[in-house]
C-alpha cells in the first residue's frame, strides 16, 4: 500500500531511515486505530522536543522543589473561633458606646458612623490635610513580608499609598502619611491570623520558636476596644470603593480575577482600591472628601475602563459623591469611603469595552432604575435590594465582595433616609440632565 502525501510517495517501510521515519510508518501503516496513532505519535514528538538535561540537573531541581514545599519554617492560620468571636463581640460593645455601629457582612465587618455618613452628603465637612514628614513602615520581623509574598497570590507592587494617620470624625482635620502597598500585607491584609514558626520553644512551654505576627494586638487594645486610627500599628491606607449606576438605570458590577488579592473571584463594586499617594498631588485637594472624590474617581475609570486608553477609544465621563465612611474590621480597621456613581454611558456601551488587568469582566443584572419615574432615590433603593435579595439567594452563585455587600447596604440606607435622598435624587438629576 502507497500513500501519496504532499508529493511524497509513501509505502511501509520507506521513510524508516529519517529520524521520524517510524513514527510516520507507525501512523501511517501500523495496526492499530488512527487515535491510538496520532496520541503515541504526539507523545514521541513532544518528547524528542524537549530539551535533554542531565540526572544530576534532575536530581538537583526536585530538591530545590522539594525545598521549598517542605522546608519553609513558618505557617499561618487563622485565630480560634471561640477568640475571634470574643474580641468581635467586644469591639462591637466599645463601638456602639461611642455611636458607631457593627455591620456583619458575608465577607468581612465594617464599623461605621450614621450622623457622620449623614453629614457627609447632607452638610458635607471640609477636612483640612495635614501632611506628616516621613515614609511609615510597619515594625515586623524581617521574615514576615517575604513570608506573606510566597503565600499571596494576586500581583503585588510596592506603590506607595496615603496613609490616614489621625482619627478625624467630628474634627476639622486629619494627619494623613506617606506609606507603601507591603505594609498593608504585613498588617492588616493578615489581620486574625496568626503567623508562626512550625517549631516549638526547647525546655519547658508549648510555645511556638517565633512568632511573626499574633493576629490582633497592633489594632486590638488591650480592653478589647478597636483602636483609634492614630494609635493602631497598621498602614490605614485610605480606601475607596464606588457603587456606579450606568445612563440607563443599571448598576455596574465588576468581577475580579486573580489579581486581585481582596476579591478575587467575585462581585466588587463598580470601582475599588487603595488610594496613591500620586492622587494627592494630581488632586490639588487641601481637605480628605476632595481628595477622596479623585482617587474614587480614578478608580472607577480604571476598572470600567472609562477612559480612552491612549487614544484608541472615546473617553466616558463620570460623577460620584461620597456617602458613607467605614472602618473595615476584618482588615484591622482600615479606613474605607463609600461613593455613589453616574457613568454617562449605556450600560451596553460599557460592557463592551475591554476593562483593567486586574478584572475579568464588567456586568449587569436583570434590575434597572428608571430615571423619569418617581425619586431617583427609591428607585437606586429598589434595585439595591433587589440585587442584595437575588444574590443571597443563590447559595451557590459568584459570592459578592464585602465591599460591594456593604456598599449596596449603606446606599439603601441613605437612600431611605429623608434628607440624604434629597441630595441624591438632585445628584441623580443633575448628572442625568432631568
Amino acid at each position: 500500500m502507497m500513500r501519496n502525501i504532499n508529493g511524497w510517495l509513501l509505502g511501509p517501510g520507506k521513510c524508516k531511515d529519517e529520524p521520524w521515519g517510524r513514527l510516520l510508518d507507525e501512523l501511517l501503516f501500523g495496526k492499530l486505530g488512527f487515535n491510538e496513532k496520532l496520541d503515541r505519535w504526539r507523545i514521541s514528538f513532544q518528547k524528542a522536543r524537549r530539551p535533554k538535561r542531565n540526572k544530576g540537573a534532575r536530581e538537583g531541581r526536585a530538591s530545590d522543589e522539594k525545598d521549598q514545599t517542605t522546608t519553609n519554617p513558618y505557617m499561618q492560620e487563622y485565630l480560634a473561633d471561640s477568640v475571634r468571636v470574643a474580641l468581635l463581640e467586644k469591639i462591637n460593645a466599645g463601638l456602639a458606646r461611642e455611636g458607631w455601629s457593627f455591620e456583619s457582612m458575608q465577607k468581612g465587618q465594617g464599623a461605621t458612623n450614621t450622623a457622620f455618613n449623614r453629614s457627609i452628603v447632607v452638610n458635607r465637612p471640609k477636612i483640612e490635610l495635614r501632611y506628616l514628614p516621613g515614609k511609615w513602615a510597619a515594625r515586623y520581623h524581617p521574615d514576615l513580608l517575604e513570608f506573606v509574598l510566597q503565600s499571596k497570590r494576586g500581583d503585588a507592587n510596592d506603590d506607595n499609598k496615603i496613609r490616614i494617620a489621625s482619627d478625624f470624625v467630628d474634627m476639622g482635620s486629619v494627619d494623613v502619611q506617606q506609606t507603601s502597598y507591603f505594609q498593608s500585607l504585613v498588617t492588616d491584609q493578615i489581620a486574625w491570623t496568626c503567623i508562626r514558626s512550625k517549631e516549638i520553644t526547647h525546655g519547658e512551654g508549648f510555645n511556638p520558636e517565633k512568632i511573626l505576627w499574633d493576629g490582633t494586638s497592633a489594632f486590638v487594645g488591650e480592653d478589647g476596644s478597636l483602636k483609634r486610627l492614630k494609635d493602631a500599628a497598621i498602614s490605614n491606607q485610605l480606601g475607596t470603593s464606588t457603587v456606579a449606576f450606568s445612563s440607563d438605570g443599571y448598576l455596574m458590577f465588576v468581577y475580579q480575577n486573580e489579581k486581585n488579592r481582596q476579591s478575587e473571584y467575585m462581585w466588587a463594586p463598580s470601582g475599588s482600591g487603595s488610594m496613591d499617594w500620586e492622587d494627592i498631588r494630581n488632586s490639588k485637594a487641601v481637605d480628605l472628601l476632595t481628595l477622596v472624590e479623585h482617587g474614587a474617581k480614578r478608580e472607577l475609570t480604571e476598572e470600567c475602563a472609562l477612559d480612552n486608553n491612549g487614544g484608541e477609544r472615546v473617553a466616558i465621563a463620570c460623577k460620584l459623591m461620597p456617602i458613607a465612611f467605614t472602618r473595615l474590621v476584618h482588615r484591622a480597621g482600615k479606613p474605607e469611603f463609600f461613593c455613589l456613581g453616574w457613568i454617562d454611558a449605556t450600560a451596553e456601551e460599557l460592557r463592551h469595552r475591554t476593562p483593567e488587568r486586574y478584572v475579568n469582566q464588567v456586568k449587569t443584572l436583570r434590575a434597572s432604575a428608571d430615571w423619569r419615574q418617581g425619586s431617583p432615590s427609591i428607585e437606586i433603593s429598589r434595585v439595591c435590594n433587589f440585587h442584595l435579595n437575588d444574590f443571597l439567594d443563590l447559595k451557590k452563585g459568584v459570592p459578592l465582595s464585602y465591599a460591594l455587600e456593604h456598599g449596596l447596604n449603606l446606599l439603601v440606607d441613605a437612600c431611605e433616609h429623608t434628607e440624604t435622598a434629597t441630595v441624591i435624587d438632585r445628584f441623580i438629576r443633575e448628572a442625568a440632565g432631568i
